[in-house]
């Protein structure tokens, strides 16, 4: 008997909650509201798999990848990374600081009708800056076997000062005994690559949280707790805390009213699990809070901003910790803010954004701390999100905004709107994603309709700022092809692009990575640029990657005492720059004006004034730089 209630609770009371007006309407819950935007399943499908109607293979090991239905296209502007013809959007990416060759993305990837493939978050990776890409063999599912895989996503990346990359994601699926499915469960975990994305580990304890025992069932509702929409930073700086890996996210509980909070969960640099304690971030209580997002910077500071609602205002708060995410400080109120479209926000529900699910679409704050050494705006804090309007909707449709502190979080300038486009035309900018590279030149990007009088059809655009955010360059279009957003989405049961996309940059290259539909049939492809960064003007160019011209074999003997080799090898002569770092990035030892000819080079050099310990070999050019880690022992 208790199958059966199950089966119908889970359709009925789940899959199809009561649609929902407003933030504040009584019968609103963030739960069932969370559970609806996880599943990729067709609905109406599912039911019957749930109900016995119809019956269904299992997820396991065995499943057949169908990814790659053609080969991977670069056109003469813009890299196309995928290529296939699974629909793939919410984007996210990281670069390697130890080879900036090496890039991961990591999209949603979804086939709707396939019951064993409804979602996966597969790993793209590219080990000469674009130039080509490959997939890993890696499959982002649930540790057990013998589910239902319903739905599930949020894949989110990061690479620590070693090289080693993060992985992390959420699955909803339902479990069963005998042929009748029996709990429902939405766990999120990660993996970690050491090889640059290219194979994956994961640990027996391999969940962000602390899991199955906390997703139970129980008679009001399907899940009693469930854990989302994570972001994820490491601590890169020499500070106590190097290398710890931070997930801010949104807990969210059953109950209709102050059912979320926003919480930090850790795994030390020394451990191969997170610690099952959680801290809390936020102190003052609210009607909903939501879209944390985190960084660490080069003092080993944590970073947090997140989305709250008293019931009658959006706002912005940031907190800090200084202690390795132990405690964090009360949150500091950055700005109020008027959205609409979503039934999450507040917000006049019949200014919404064409083509756009209201389920799907948030303001999505998105936060990034410069942490260059050598920018005298080294440690501003940047934070860009969509909105209509700050006090009061604007009325020309919906916005980039942007605000920065330079006091870590204290105080924070006034809300400034990034897009250039013609004002008072209601056309719509949304979704953007910030990074500062380690020169400390802020870079923003975004999707823009301003070429749309009917606001529909959307470009990719970016701009930067070389003077720690006071100024930004004229918007660039990136794309060269407009994606129709009432099309997008037609082939993923209306999931469209998801809810993010992301840019990445190295010294000299910004590095946007979106979700891009411009074939206008409901395929999205995931799409990267590489465009040079200039004050002066920013171009899409086709490159010449630091891979292809330059290469450091290897270092031997490693572990050396006396002396050691490097293997290098050019496709031409270059003139690039080698220095010997210690484990706390200073400089050893310094090469100028070192030529590198045609062919294969070897480069000897002594070890007599090194102490015992581990050191990097860097080498730089214009493009790009690599550096391989060498053991000194005495």
């Amino acid at each position: 008997m208790r199958n059966v209630f199950l089966r119908y609770f889970l359709a009925i009371s789940i899959l199809f909650s009561i649609e929902i007006q407003a933030q504040n309407d009584k019968n609103f819950n963030l739960l069932e509201e969370t559970i609806n935007e996880k599943i990729k399943f067709p609905k109406q499908e599912l039911k019957q798999i749930l109900d016995g109607k119809i019956t269904t293979e299992i997820f396991n090991e065995q499943v057949v990848n169908e990814s790659k239905g053609r080969d991977f296209l670069q056109s003469i502007y813009e890299i196309e990374v995928s290529g296939n013809s699974l629909v793939e959007s919410e984007i996210h990416a990281a670069i390697n600081p130890l080879d900036t060759n090496n890039i991961i993305i990591s999209p949603i990837r979804q086939k709707p009708g396939d019951q064993t493939q409804v979602i996966d978050c597969p790993v793209y990776y590219t080990k000469d800056f674009g130039k080509t890409w490959e997939e890993s063999s890696f499959r982002a599912k649930p540790s057990r076997d013998n589910v239902l895989l319903a739905g599930g996503g949020d894949p989110v990346l990061a690479f620590d000062t070693e090289g080693k990359a993060y992985h992390t994601w959420i699955n909803l699926y339902f479990t069963r005994i005998g042929n009748n499915y029996d709990s429902v469960f939405a766990d999120m975990y990660w993996a970690y690559s050491n090889d640059g994305g290219e194979n994956w580990t994961r640990n027996n304890n391999d969940l962000v949280g602390a899991g199955y025992g906390k997703y139970t069932l129980n008679s009001t509702y399907g899940l009693n707790k469930m854990l989302d929409k994570q972001w994820i930073a490491v601590d890169k700086s020499n500070s106590p805390y190097k290398n710890n890996l931070y997930v801010a996210l949104t807990e969210i509980t059953a109950g209709t009213t102050n059912n979320s909070r926003i919480k930090l969960f850790k795994k030390l640099a020394t451990a191969d699990t997170f610690l099952t304690e959680s801290v809390q971030i936020n102190k003052n209580s609210y009607s909903l809070v939501q879209f944390s997002s985190i960084d660490v910077d080069n003092k080993g500071i944590i970073h947090v901003t997140f989305y709250g609602n008293n019931g009658a205002v959006n706002s912005l708060y940031y907190s800090n910790s200084t202690d390795g995410g132990n405690t964090f400080s009360p949150e500091v109120k950055i700005t109020d803010f008027t959205f609409a479209g979503s039934r999450l926000i507040l917000g006049n529900q019949n200014d919404r954004v064409v083509g756009m699910s209201q389920q799907r679409f948030y303001p999505c704050p998105i936060l990034a701390v410069d942490k260059s050494e050598k920018s005298s705006y080294s440690g501003n804090i940047y934070l860009v999100w969509t909105a209509n309007g700050i006090n009061s909707v604007k009325g020309d449709g919906m916005d980039i905004y942007f605000t920065k502190s330079n006091d870590n979080g204290k105080t924070w300038s006034a809300p400034i709107v990034i897009n250039d486009d013609e004002k008072g035309k209601k056309v719509s900018q949304y979704y953007p994603s910030i990074t500062v590279n380690n020169r400390g030149v802020v870079i923003i990007c975004w999707y823009d309709r301003r070429a749309d009088s009917t606001d529909n059809k959307a470009h990719y655009y970016m701009t930067a700022s070389f003077d720690g955010g006071k100024t930004f360059i004229n918007n660039y279009r990136i794309t060269g092809l407009e994606t129709n957003f009432s099309r997008v989405g037609l082939k993923n049961n209306s999931f469209g692009i998801g809810e993010y996309n992301q840019v990445i940059a190295t010294d000299y290259y910004a590095i946007p990575v979106w979700a891009d539909g411009r074939t206008n049939d409901g395929n999205l492809n995931i799409y990267t640029a590489f465009l040079p960064l200039d004050e002066n003007l920013l171009s899409v160019e086709r490159i010449s990657n630091i891979f292809n011209t330059i290469r450091v074999e290897e270092i031997y003997p490693n572990p050396a005492s006396n002396k050691i080799s490097v293997k290098l090898n050019g496709s031409l002569d270059n003139e690039v720059e080698i220095l010997i770092l210690d484990n706390q990035g200073n400089v050893i030892k310094e090469f100028d004006n070192f030529i590198l000819s045609n062919g294969q080079t070897n480069y000897e050099f002594s070890l007599d004034n090194f102490s015992s310990g581990v050191y990097y070999f860097k080498l730089t050019d214009k493009n790009n730089y690599i550096i391989k880690k060498f053991v000194v022992v005495k």
